[in-house]
Parts: structure tokens; sequence; C-alpha cells
């Protein structure tokens, strides 16, 4: 086997590791078939141009990869930083199990030879068979943690880190070539190449739960603040009614005493001041659940104060197995989401001008067989960006609500189902209790 052959096949096989890499990574603008067809046809058009002008395959080397990048940043969906990224991570795998089989054979077979070349071939091919294999069982949920979030500047800065190790790699592979370093102590040299590309992987990652973790911290915070007010009032109101539940004999007897000299003016001036001590009845009961009553509370008044129509029909079951956090984790994101998205509501009259229009809110909780179904449905307008027929956030760095939800619902055995049209918006959880 010559070694121009085993190049061809080579750079193929490492062309159609980019293309099932980059498609796990990024969901298409299109059908997966589509992504797939555009791949193969640039293959078929870059190897014709090649036989076509008989240069050597190695001279359109930066070409391709040139060319394969900006077709997938065109037919992928994600960040121009997180593109890049995943292109020069997939590459630098690629081309890593390459040279680190290549110098392995070297090892082994001191003269190249045609039983070489036929041997490097067959073992390579073996390698990316293996490491696509796992790619299809590991990678998306891998490229899923690393593009958790999508901060512009931050990937740029990950991007440059992808790019320098790929270039180092590239620059020990020649340098190998041209001043014959050993074998030994470059496979040393492709580890620690490997071993930083992973620790870069990992800072990523952590770098994303940690800011999750705040996220749901701020959330958490949030929901403890906004429940303040709510249990101030209800803690007044009940320290009211101990008071008056102390001292009712007293007002007894001297209603008794009054009723017996007749003095009827005195009786209903002393029963107006014991009713001016009654708390007032601006705490609302929608579930004996003191925790959950707080939340929906909050974002009653919330409501009324936006002009918000909210329609809420509680039927909490009197025990539960889910706590009472990861049920305010579901209700909270998804009236939040819905009082955001009924602040946006607007219509334009014949005259077109914007005119606010109130939103409308519905939140329905029950028991179902034996899961807790949430339903809350909210009025919109515009336009909501979906991905794989799943929403997703329009917020800079948001998108994090959902993801609590369907982390909530997965504790509990349970789903999480969104719908909409063009004016409704809809979403259903169950949680197993």
């Amino acid at each position: 086997m010559s070694p121009a052959f085993t190049w061809f096949v080579i750079s193929t096989a490492i062309l159609v590791i980019n293309c099932t890499s980059m498609v796990l990574s990024f969901p298409g603008r299109y059908r997966l078939r589509y992504t797939i067809l555009v791949n193969i046809l640039f293959m078929m058009a870059f190897y014709s141009v090649i036989l076509i002008t008989r240069s050597p395959l190695d001279s359109f080397g930066g070409v391709r990869g040139l060319i394969f990048f900006l077709m997938f940043a065109w037919v992928l969906k994600g960040g121009f930083f997180q593109k890049l990224f995943a292109f020069f991570l997939t590459y630098l795998l690629a081309m890593w199990l390459f040279t680190m089989t290549e110098t392995i054979l070297k090892l082994i077979m001191e003269n190249p030879s045609g039983i070489y070349y036929a041997a490097l071939t067959a073992v390579t091919l073996t390698v990316f068979a293996g490491y696509i294999a796992a790619l299809f069982k590991f990678g998306q949920h891998l490229f899923k943690r690393l593009f958790e979030l999508d901060r512009p500047l931050e990937w740029a800065a990950y991007s440059l880190g992808a790019l320098f190790s790929f270039f180092l790699l590239m620059f020990f592979r020649f340098a190998k070539s041209e001043a014959k370093i050993e074998p030994a102590p470059f496979i040393l040299l492709l580890l620690f190449i490997l071993w930083s590309f992973v620790v870069l992987c990992l800072s990523i990652i952590n770098t994303h739960e940690k800011s999750k973790q705040k996220n749901e911290a701020d959330f958490a915070r949030y929901i403890t603040s906004s429940h303040h007010e709510h249990y101030q009032k209800m803690n007044e109101m009940y320290d009211t009614l101990s008071i008056l539940h102390n001292d009712y004999k007293y007002h007894l007897n001297t209603i008794g005493e009054l009723m017996s000299k007749m003095e009827i003016d005195e009786i209903k001036k002393y029963l107006s001041d014991v009713q001016a001590q009654l708390p007032g009845n601006d705490i609302q009961h929608y579930c004996d659940n003191s925790v959950i009553n707080a939340l929906v509370a909050s974002y009653a008044k919330r409501c009324l104060k936006e002009k918000i129509e909210l329609d809420i029909q509680l039927a909490m079951p009197d025990t539960l197995s889910i706590t009472n956090y990861d049920i305010c984790i579901v209700l909270g994101n998804l009236l939040e989401n819905a009082v955001e998205a009924c602040k946006k509501n607007e219509k334009t009259d014949l005259e077109n001008r914007r005119l606010e229009e109130p939103g409308k809110i519905k939140l329905v909780v029950k028991t179902h067989g034996e899961y807790l179904a949430v339903m809350v449905n909210n009025s919109y307008t515009g336009k909501i960006a979906a991905e794989n027929d799943q929403p997703i956030s329009s917020k800079k760095n948001g998108g994090f609500g959902l993801r609590s939800i369907r982390a909530v619902a997965a504790r509990y055995n349970g789903h999480v189902l969104t719908e909409w049209d063009t004016t409704v918006f809809t979403a259903y959880v169950m949680l197993r209790m």
C-alpha cells in the first residue's frame, strides 16, 4: 500500500470524524440527514478537484479545513466561538489519535514499507471506529455540558485554548519529521497535549457548573425574599389573633356588664373598637401548604401590580413526598417565565400604534394518579425561539428555568411537556408523588 493512498484514506476518515463530532455538538438548521448529505457532497467535490488537478492531497489540507469549518458554521446553530472550539476540538482529537497510532507503529516497525502503511491504515481506521462509537455514546452528553452556557467572551478565550492546543500538536508533528525526535519523548509530548486539552474541557464544565449553581442560588434567594413580606404579614396576623384569643373572655365580660345596663350605644362603640383590632384580610389562602401558598401569593400580588389576569386552581394533596423546595423550583420558574412573557404583550391598532394588552396566566395544580400535575399557560406576543421542538430562552445567558424544571422532573421520574400556538404558551410538569 502506498503512502499517498494511506493518507487519502486516513484524511477521509478524519473528515468523517469531524462531520460526526460537529453534528453531535450542535443541532443543525436542517435535519441530520441534510447535514450529512452536505458533507458527502463536499467530500466528493473536494476529491474531484484533487483528481482533476492531480495535486497532492497535502496541498489542499488547509483549504479543506477552512471550507469544512465555514460549511458547518453555516449549517449548524450556535455561537461562532463555540463552533470554532468544536472544530479544533474534533480536529485535534482525530489528529492526536492518528499521530499516536503512527508513532507507536514506528516503534514496532522501524522501516516503513508497504506492510507498514497497510498496518497504519488498518489500525488507524480501527481506532477511529472506536472513537466514533464513543462519540455516539458519550459525545452528545459531553458537548451538552460544554456548551450549556453561551457567553461569547468566555468562548473566545476557550477557542483560543483549543486553537493553541491544535497548533501545538501540529508543530510537534512537523518538528518530529524535520528534527528526527525520538518516538518515546514524542509520545510524552502527545500525552501532555492531550492532558492540557482535557484540563481545559474540565475547567469549562466546572465554570459552567458554578454559574448554574450561582443562578440556582440567586433564584432561591429571590424566592425567599419575595416571601418575606408574606410571612411577616402572616406572623403579624397570628400574633394579633393570639392576643384577641387570650383576651376574648375579658371582652365578653365587658359586653355582658354593658348588656345588663342596656347601654346599647356603649356596646356598639366597644364592638367597633374590638373590630378595629382584627387583622386585615389581605392574605390570600390558596392551599394549606404555607410555603406553596406564600409563593403563589407573592406572584398573585405581582400580577395584580402588573395588571395581569391570574387564574389559580390549587388542589394540593395533604401529604407529598416531593419537597417544598422542588415544588417551588417548578412553580417559581413557570410563573416567572409566564409573568415575563405577559409583560411583553402588545397589540397594534388600525393606526399601527402599539397598545398594551393585559396578559393572562392560568395555574392548575392537582393530582393525577400517582403524579402531581402542574399546568401553567400564559398569553404572549411575538415569536418563541425553538430548537429541536423545544423552547429556548431569548435572554442572554438564560434558559436556566426550564433546565431546573427538567432536573426536578428527572428526580421524581416525571416529565416536562411544552406546547404553544400563536398566542398561548403552555407548560405541563408531571412529578411522581
